[in-house]
């Protein structure tokens, strides 16, 4: 059994709160504030009473969490779905993209994120390169 712990810094919101993961063949066993993070000892980081920090393993683990794509098997509303490859489902969305940029032009495509906190900086990325100027977020405003 290996049983590692390792430094982690979280990426759910802005505080970027610092964990240490426990962790036994690769999966995740548990999370604990970091005491080394520089902010400890001050009301800073709430992790203790974070809906992130304690819900991580379920976000991870749960069992109706999807880990693969799926794509419609019946008519619309029908809730009938079939499992499909990553491979698959990249060059069906690329395709069809490619589909309506060429068609209508690439501001057919709009897209909202949030306040730029965690990883959401790729939405803004992505649309530049599909050449879309149509990215809002709170900035924006």
């Amino acid at each position: 059994m290996a049983r590692e712990v390792k430094k982690a810094v979280c990426e759910f919101c802005n505080p970027r709160c610092r964990h240490l993961v426990y962790s036994e063949n690769g999966r995740l066993v548990k999370m604990e504030p970091d005491p080394s993070d520089p902010r400890s000892g001050q009301i800073w980081p709430p992790t203790k009473a974070c809906p992130r920090f304690i819900g991580t393993k379920e976000f991870m683990y749960h069992p109706d969490r999807l880990s693969f794509p799926l794509k419609r098997a019946g008519e619309k509303g029908e809730g009938k779905w079939k499992q499909i490859s990553w491979e698959q489902a990249f060059d069906e969305i690329a395709q069809r993209l490619g589909e309506l940029r060429e068609k209508y032009g690439a501001e057919t495509l709009a897209c909202h994120s949030g306040t730029y906190r965690t990883t959401e900086w790729i939405h803004g990325r992505f649309m530049n390169l599909f050449g879309s100027p149509n990215h809002v977020n709170p900035g924006n405003v």
